[in-house]
């Protein structure tokens, strides 16, 4: 899956994506804290249906959530696999 770049100027390694959760996403219905994020990502926001959530580790992502990521060249690589 190709992920949707939203914002290339975050920093010098690191860009911010909006990541769309599926049903055969391998990180839905898993809490954040039980994922394994590289070093560099940071979760930043959840918009789910019409509302924008700030996650903690307890949140649950679901399908259907779209994720704002902000991550380097690996943190991109091991987020392909997940999705």
């Amino acid at each position: 899956m190709q992920l949707k770049r939203t914002l290339t100027t975050f920093s010098d390694n690191n860009q911010l994506f909006s990541l769309p959760i599926f049903n055969d996403s391998l990180i839905a219905n898993q809490q954040v804290k039980n994922i394994k994020w590289t070093t560099q990502t940071l979760l930043i926001n959840i918009q789910r249906g019409e509302h924008q959530l700030v996650p903690n580790g307890d949140t649950i992502i679901q399908v259907g959530d779209t994720l704002q990521v902000s991550t380097n060249q690996a943190g991109y690589q091991q987020l392909q696999q997940y999705l």
